[in-house]
């Protein structure tokens, strides 16, 4: 069931992750997420998250969970009338201490149970102006989508990206990579502009010529890499 995990631990959003099977009980103020083989009987498997608008309160999250984790990915993981996308959160504390990501989930409209794990949808392509996937016709695919990676097939909505990725959740180590890439070479490069500007060594025991040239080599390949990073978003 995962590291640090047994079958039966009661998940708390943030542990929960793409692929984990659990079974959902309902309390008054809350609700309790058993984590459970998916080959065994469950009501939800883990799709994906998606990151609140910013300055949601807890009270309206709880009101459009379901209608955010929806409009990202029902068209794609509910594949039946009887299947459908919901949008769980953690409690009140947890909201208001920076965790406003929503769990996404899909199992039946009516909380039964089912087994099996639900496989990651078929990459959308458009042939000769059909949908169709690797696999011949598909109808979960949107008529707007071009050909995209896997499971990005719908149109992008507020909060992701256009190739289906949820910014809050996977843009970040880009940012910080790009970030790190940036700041590594823009400071090699003024290092060594201003050893070069007052005639000092670039490196020690080392022509100064051939050091600046290293040197400004190495910033201008992390400024790339920082560049290439932020591109990516």
């Amino acid at each position: 069931m995962g590291l640090f995990r047994d079958a039966g631990a009661n998940l708390y959003a943030a542990q929960m992750g793409i692929g984990d099977c659990w079974t959902y009980y309902d309390n008054e103020k809350s609700f309790k997420g058993l984590l459970t083989d998916c080959a065994r009987p469950h009501t939800d498997q883990v799709i994906g998250f998606v990151a609140a608008p910013k300055n949601m309160d807890y009270k309206k999250g709880i009101d459009n969970a379901n209608k955010l984790c929806s409009n990202k990915f029902e068209s794609t993981w509910a594949s039946s009338a009887q299947q459908g996308v919901f949008g769980r959160l953690g409690g009140d504390d947890d909201w208001n201490h920076g965790f406003t990501t929503l769990v996404c989930t899909v199992g039946r409209r009516d909380n039964a149970k089912t087994t099996g794990k639900i496989s990651t949808p078929a990459r959308c392509e458009r042939r000769g102006g059909a949908r169709v996937t690797h696999d011949g016709p598909s109808a979960l695919c949107s008529p707007q989508v071009r050909p995209t990676a896997s499971r990005a097939c719908q149109p992008p909505v507020a909060g992701q990206s256009g190739d289906g990725r949820d910014e809050g959740m996977e843009s970040g180590p880009a940012i910080f990579a790009g970030a790190v890439f940036a700041l590594f070479g823009g400071g090699l490069l003024t290092w060594t502009a201003t050893r070069l500007r007052r005639r000092e060594p670039v490196a020690e025991d080392v022509s100064q010529v051939a050091s600046a040239a290293l040197a400004s080599l190495a910033a201008v390949a992390a400024l790339a890499a920082g560049v290439w990073c932020f591109m990516r978003l």
